[in-house]
């Protein structure tokens, strides 16, 4: 199991990457059509991480908030993307978990907000929300953590300009 956390494993996975993506082009160049030429221009420079540290907040988000499609009173985004968990070994893949068609839920602003009074002027966006792993895996969608950006700077300058 990968730890965001360590050097040691994020640099093994982003060098095991980038080997199987020389495997694979060479895979494509000799026994794929049309890819005899062809070559490799460009490689992401980190590597992506689904998750690693989460804001434990005000509010955390479950589960049962995405499948029940809560609405909540604070919302800063309304989001229809399924649970979507992907295997941490080799194998099956499991299929996104739906709710109910035409619904969607909401993420609060309190899950961008910390829980404990000691941590001062922080508001969080992306995908270190306040939520449970399963939550957690559906809110991370990009259309989601730039909506979240956008009400953390909104947020952030109310605030600035009430002081």
């Amino acid at each position: 199991m990968l730890d965001p956390l360590s050097y040691k494993d994020t640099t093994s996975a982003l060098l095991k990457g980038r080997e199987m993506i020389k495997r694979i082009s060479s895979f494509c160049k000799k026994y794929l059509p049309g890819f005899k030429d062809a070559y490799i221009s460009q490689i992401a420079p980190a590597l992506g991480v689904r998750e690693s540290r989460r804001l434990v907040g005000q509010y955390v988000l479950t589960k049962e908030d995405i499948l029940t499609r809560k609405k909540f009173a604070d919302a800063i985004l309304s989001s229809n993307w399924p649970i979507d968990i992907h295997p941490s070994r080799r194998g099956g893949v499991t299929p996104p978990l739906r709710a109910p068609k035409n619904n969607y839920y909401q993420i609060p602003l309190r899950s961008l907000l910390p829980k404990t009074n000691e941590i001062k002027n922080l508001i969080v966006a992306g995908r270190c929300l306040s939520a449970s792993f399963e939550a957690q895996s559906s809110a991370r969608i990009q259309a989601n953590c730039i909506r979240m950006g956008e009400a953390a700077g909104l947020l952030a300058a109310k605030r600035v300009k009430r002081k």
